[in-house]
C-alpha cells in the first residue's frame, strides 16, 4: 500500500507533534542552545522516563523548581551513565548566584586587576594595561601612548605576546600579537596602538606569551590548554570539587569549548579521562587536530600541587565563594 504524500505529511507531523508532547511532559525546552546542541545525540523513543522523573523530584526537592533533564538524557544515553546530581547550567547559574555576590563580579573579571588581586607570580607578565584608554606599564606606572613603542623595544626576552580584552570572558578576541622592528603586528597585518583601540576598545591587556609543558603541547602546540578548576568555600572551608581541561583544536591560539574548543575531565588524581567531547556533545577518543590519543593513560604532572594553589589564591577571593580557575602547566609541570 503506497502512502499519498499528504497522509505522509499528516504522519510525519503526528510524529513531531509527539515528539515535541513527550519533550513538553519531561521538562525539555527544545528552544534552548543546549538541546539544539545536543538534539542528535538524543533519542527521544529510548529517554528512561522512571529515571527522569526521579531527577525531577530530587532537584524539586531541593530548589523547588523543575530543571530541564536534556544532560542527564545526553549522559546515559551516550555514556551509559545515570547520576542524578548532574547539574544543569541554568540552576548552577542560579546557584552561583547565591554564593557569589554579583556586584563586585565586574572588579573580579576585569583582567587588568589580576596582578593586584591574584597574589602570586606565577601567573603570565602583563606589559601594557589599557584601562579606559589610559596605558599603564610595571605594576599600574602611567605610560604615555607615544612612549609603548619604546617600551616594547626594551622588552628584550620576548617579541610574541597575547593581547584580549580585559573585561571580556570566553575566549573572545584572544590574539597572538608580535612586537618586531617598531611595528605591531596582528594577524599578519602591521597595526598602530590606535588600531588597537578601534579593535579593541578602551579596556585590553597585553601580556606573556607563556611557554606550557610538553605534556600539554602535543596535545595541541597552538593553543595555551588550560585546567578549569572550581573551588568552594564553605564554612571558610575552601575545598576543590572538580576540574577539566580545555585543548584547542585547528591552529587556534584559545581552547574554549564555546570557541571551537574541546573538553576532558580530570579526575581527583590528575588522571585525564579517555575521550574528551566537544560543545556540540561530540565525542573524541583522538584529538581531531593532532590525533594525541586519550586512550593512552595519561595524568596531568604534579596535580595535588594544582589542587593546592587554586586552594590557597581562593582565600584572597573574599567575595566570591564558588570561583572558577583557568590555570595552565608551565613548563616547569608547576601550576
Amino acid at each position: 500500500m503506497r502512502i499519498s504524500n499528504e497522509n505522509k505529511s499528516k504522519l510525519d507531523n503526528g510524529n513531531i507533534y509527539n515528539q515535541q508532547s513527550k519533550l513538553d511532559t519531561l521538562g525539555i525546552d527544545s528552544t534552548k542552545k543546549v538541546y539544539s546542541a545536543l538534539k542528535d545525540k538524543i533519542d527521544v523513543t529510548l529517554i528512561d522516563e522512571e529515571y527522569i522523573n526521579d531527577v525531577q523530584r530530587y532537584w524539586e526537592k531541593r530548589m523547588g523548581i523543575k530543571i530541564d533533564p536534556v544532560f542527564h538524557i545526553y549522559m546515559q544515553q551516550n555514556f551509559n551513565i545515570k547520576n542524578k546530581f548532574f547539574l544543569p547550567e541554568v540552576q548552577y547559574r542560579l546557584i552561583q548566584k547565591s554564593f557569589n555576590e554579583s556586584k563586585k563580579t565586574g572588579a573580579y573579571t576585569d583582567k587588568n586587576l589580576y596582578d593586584q588581586i591574584v597574589k602570586t607570580n606565577r601567573q603570565p607578565k602583563i606589559y601594557l594595561k589599557c584601562v579606559n584608554q589610559r596605558y599603564f606599564i610595571n605594576v599600574n606606572i602611567p605610560i604615555k601612548k607615544t612612549q609603548i613603542t619604546t617600551h616594547f623595544n626594551n622588552i628584550k626576552d620576548q617579541s610574541e605576546f597575547i593581547i584580549k580584552p580585559s573585561r571580556s570572558a570566553n575566549g573572545r578576541k584572544v590574539s597572538k600579537l608580535i612586537f618586531d622592528n617598531n611595528n605591531f603586528t596582528l594577524n599578519n597585518r602591521v597595526v598602530s596602538i590606535s588600531e588597537l583601540e578601534d579593535l579593541y576598545g578602551k579596556n585590553f591587556v597585553i601580556q606573556e606569551l607563556i611557554t606550557q609543558h610538553s605534556l600539554l603541547k602535543s596535545m595541541h602546540p597552538s593553543s595555551v590548554n588550560t585546567i578549569r578548576m572550581l573551588t568552594f568555600r564553605w564554612n571558610n572551608d575552601i575545598t576543590h570539587l572538580m576540574s577539566f581541561l580545555r585543548i584547542g583544536i585547528d591552529g587556534a591560539i584559545n581552547d574554549n569549548a564555546g570557541t571551537g574548543g574541546i573538553c576532558i575531565g580530570v579526575q581527583d588524581d590528575g588522571k585525564l579521562n579517555s575521550l574528551a567531547v566537544d560543545e556540540s556533545g561530540n565525542k573524541w577518543l583522538n584529538h581531531p587536530t593532532t590525533n594525541f590519543s586519550f586512550q593512552q593513560e595519561t595524568f596531568i604532572p604534579n596535580f595535588q600541587k594544582f589542587k593546592e594553589f587554586v586552594i590557597d589564591l581562593h582565600h584572597d577571593i573574599l567575595h566570591h565563594d564558588l570561583v572558577s580557575w583557568d590555570i595552565a602547566v608551565g613548563d616547569d609541570g608547576e601550576p
